[in-house]
Parts: structure tokens; C-alpha cells; sequence
């Protein structure tokens, strides 16, 4: 069958009268979204219960709507099945969840909206609220921080509290690595303890966590857990291991600024802070007696590393396992992309095993 072109002119027009209906004159037609709340207080709410809220939006443009996704920012929120096609005029519904299990206190958590809005592509939703515990403890994880050298000084406190009416009585401690070691103190009788948590050897470094459990008088909560961490730090330790530079030229100088931290129990001295390519200066700095140091790297406006030429930084130390420490100076070639290296160790370490 043919159509003559008088029969296509009129197809078109039609076609083009009826996209043209939605928007007046003189306007471009275009989605637009608008929300009756774009935030939501759940109030108070007991841990392990949900939140759940219907957030209503309308189209209020004079083309279709369509909500293309709906991203909550953590796993303890939510999204169910949203409306993802809106006309002119109609509303819509994306209903939002919260999982309060492991929260307490205030909480805010947020769902990132896009859509085809040509004017608010992106919009944040919220949920906001009091997360109650009968029986609290803060922080949650009793984090012990130490070195490879010793762990003396891994120890840690954390507070229980009792939120209820009925007074509590802790009446039994356990913890399941011998590693570490916990007692319980009363700040107020009934309502507040003081857990404290330390390290004893012999380590195993590969078990550096353990769980304490507090048996306690309460019906509904009759036991609280707080898991302990040892977080082991070397001995001596340079921040950041490595000093990467843009590749050649280099329109402008740099100062670079190392740390070097000392978390073992001698007093660390450190002492001439060179650089292999003397066109590279370096400044060390005491910043705390015997544990701090920083090191200003200035590097020249122009500079370009010589090829087949390790560019590092050595500091001088008077620690036995670690008499030098190097930090290497990295710079691509033209037009490549920098290299990823493990991250630098202070000489000798390989041997300090």
C-alpha cells in the first residue's frame, strides 16, 4: 500500500499536536518532581525494630516522570517497589525502610533519587530518629591499639549503661581469647559500669579479636556483648610510604610532608634526612619527643627524575631493627601513568623477622 506524502504531512502533524498538548504554548514540555516531605522522624524507636515510611511525590510538569533509581547509602536501609512512571498530574510513592538492629542514639540515613527531571536530576531523601537500647554500650567495639614491638600500653574502657527503670546487676564476665583480659567497675549502682579491656601475651596475631560477654539481671536483654579488637601498629611507621609526582614538566615546585611515627616503647632519634638527587631538599622536624617526626620534601619547579634512578628519601635512625628509613620519590614518564608499587618499608625490615 502507498501513502502519498500529503498522508505523511498529516501523520507528522498529528503526531507533533498531540506532543505539543501537554505543555502550552511557547514552553518546552519537561518532567518535574515534587515531593509533599522530603524527610522523615521516625521518633523513638527500640533496636531491631524498622522504620518504614511512604515518601509521596507528584509529577507537577507536563511531561512524563520517570524515576530511573532509588540508592539507599547503607544496607541497614531499604527500598521497596517505587512508582517509576508518573503522567502530568499523577502521583507516586517510594517507600523507604529502616533495619535498626546494631544502632543507638540518633541516626540519620539517606536514599539518593534520580530521575528525568531536567531541573532536580537528583534529589536525597532522609529518615531520622532515636534508635533506644534497654542496655547500651559505648563505643560498641573496644578497640586496643598497640605495636608489633609491645602491647603494654593496649588497653581500652567501655561504658554500659542502663537505659531502663528496673535497676541492673552485671552478674558474670567472659571472654573467649585468652589474649585478652576484662573487669567490670560500677560508676552508678543499677544504672552505669565501666568495662575495661587490655592486652596480655603472648599474642596471636592471628586471632586479634575476641568477644567479652557480660551476663546480666535483665529479662529482656539477660546478656551484652562487646567485641574487643587489637589494632597492632608497626613499630615505626612512614606516612605515606611513597611520594608520587605528575609526570614531567613540572610547571610549579611541591612540598611534600612525610610523618614518621614511633609506636614501640623506646625513645626513636632520628638524624640526616637527605635525598639521593640533590636537587631535592629535605627538612626533618621533631614535632613529639621521641614518637613524632615530619619531614619536608621540596621538590623543585621543573624537576625531572634521571632514568635508571631510584629517587628515595633516608632518614637516619637509632632504632636497632630499623637504622634507615626510605621513602621512594616516583615520577612517571611523559605521558604514562604513574606505577602502583606495594607500599615502602623501613630498610631492614625484612630482616626484623
Amino acid at each position: 500500500m502507498k501513502i502519498s506524502c500529503f498522508g505523511w504531512f498529516m501523520t507528522l502533524t498529528l503526531v507533533a499536536s498531540s506532543a505539543l498538548a501537554q505543555a502550552p504554548a511557547g514552553e518546552t514540555a519537561a518532567a518535574k518532581i515534587q515531593f509533599q516531605t522530603m524527610s522523615y522522624d521516625f521518633g523513638k524507636l527500640s533496636s531491631g525494630q524498622a522504620a518504614r515510611h511512604d515518601f509521596i511525590f507528584t509529577n507537577t510538569g507536563n511531561a512524563t516522570l520517570e524515576i530511573t533509581g532509588v540508592k539507599p547509602a547503607c544496607g541497614c536501609t531499604a527500598a521497596g517497589e517505587w512508582t517509576k512512571i508518573v503522567e502530568p498530574g499523577k502521583t507516586g510513592v517510594i517507600p523507604l525502610q529502616f533495619n535498626s538492629a546494631g544502632f543507638s542514639g540518633m541516626v540519620v540515613k539517606t536514599a539518593t533519587i534520580t530521575c528525568n527531571d531536567p531541573v532536580t536530576s537528583t534529589l536525597t531523601l532522609q529518615l531520622s530518629g532515636n534508635v533506644w537500647k534497654e542496655i547500651d554500650a559505648v563505643p560498641q567495639f573496644a578497640v586496643l591499639n598497640g605495636s608489633t614491638e609491645s602491647v603494654a600500653d593496649a588497653k581500652t574502657t567501655v561504658k554500659i549503661v542502663n537505659n531502663g527503670d528496673t535497676p541492673l546487676g552485671i552478674t558474670g564476665l567472659e571472654v573467649n581469647n585468652s589474649m585478652f583480659v576484662a573487669e567490670v567497675k560500677t560508676n552508678q549502682p543499677g544504672k552505669e559500669f565501666e568495662l575495661f579491656v587490655k592486652v596480655v601475651p603472648p599474642l596471636n596475631t592471628s586471632m586479634t579479636h575476641g568477644i567479652v560477654t557480660l551476663k546480666t539481671t535483665s529479662t529482656n536483654v539477660p546478656q551484652v556483648q562487646v567485641t574487643a579488637m587489637l589494632m597492632l601498629q608497626p613499630v615505626v611507621a612512614v606516612t605515606p610510604p611513597q611520594i608520587n609526582l605528575p609526570p614531567p614538566p613540572l610547571n610549579n615546585g611541591y612540598i611534600h610532608t612525610l610523618t614518621v611515627r614511633n609506636s614501640g616503647t623506646n625513645v626513636l632519634k632520628l638524624s640526616e634526612a637527605t635525598v639521593s638527587d640533590v636537587r631535592v631538599g629535605a627538612a626533618l622536624k621533631e614535632t613529639e619527643a621521641g614518637k613524632v617526626f615530619s619531614v619536608e620534601v621540596n621538590i623543585p619547579q621543573g624537576f625531572e627524575a634521571k632514568p635508571g634512578q631510584n629517587t628515595e628519601v633516608v632518614i637516619k635512625s637509632n632504632h636497632p631493627q630499623f637504622p634507615e628509613l626510605k621513602i621512594p620519590i616516583l615520577q612517571p614518564l611523559a605521558g604514562v601513568p604513574p606505577a602502583v608499587t606495594a607500599p615502602a618499608v623501613p630498610a631492614a625490615a625484612a630482616h626484623a623477622h
